[in-house]
């Protein structure tokens, strides 16, 4: 039964944009972390200021994703969420309601360490999603990036080059 289990998230996860590209094995330590879940729709899964205990990849249907009770994305499959909050230790950053049906992928935090460190293409592929959702949340809100006297928003122009090849600014 275990290992029939395990096929089956195998199957849905070698159709989402995150894991593709994955091994056999990797996807093998993959389903052996997260299980499946099936959510009718209206259910919130993730409340923004609450704890996170867990983290979701989507396998069908889709979310709407709420900061401060305004719609700012949809998620669907391929999409995850409930990472941030795993990652960092703090409150959830958004609110997270199926719209549909939805069949997820749900894992803890040890077991987001454990695919994390076990397979290093899933680590690249959620930072650079993260760099994504970062950058939309900036120009989505034209809001210039955070300026202070120790990072302006725009560096002056470099003077001179320390001699490990890195810029030097004057302050």
């Amino acid at each position: 039964m275990e290992r029939t289990r395990e096929h089956h998230i195998q199957a849905a996860l070698s159709k989402t944009r995150l894991f593709e590209g994955c091994t056999r094995n990797e996807l093998r330590i993959i389903a052996h972390n997260l299980t499946t879940v099936e959510v009718p729709a209206g259910r919130t899964l993730c409340h923004q200021g609450s704890p996170g205990r867990q983290f979701f990849v989507v396998v069908s249907g889709t979310a709407t994703v709420t900061v401060d009770d305004e719609a700012i994305s949809t998620i669907g499959p391929g999409g995850f969420f409930g990472e941030v909050a795993l990652l960092d230790g703090g409150p959830r950053v958004a609110t997270v309601t199926s719209d549909t049906e939805m069949l997820l992928l749900v894992g803890t935090s040890r077991e987001l360490s454990a695919i994390i460190r076990d397979v290093p293409l899933v680590t690249t592929r959620m930072l650079t999603e993260l760099c994504a959702r970062l950058r939309d949340a900036r120009y989505h809100d034209h809001v210039p990036a955070a300026a202070t006297p120790e990072m302006p928003a725009t560096p002056p122009p470099p003077t001179a080059t320390s001699g490990a090849g890195y810029a030097v600014h004057p302050n």
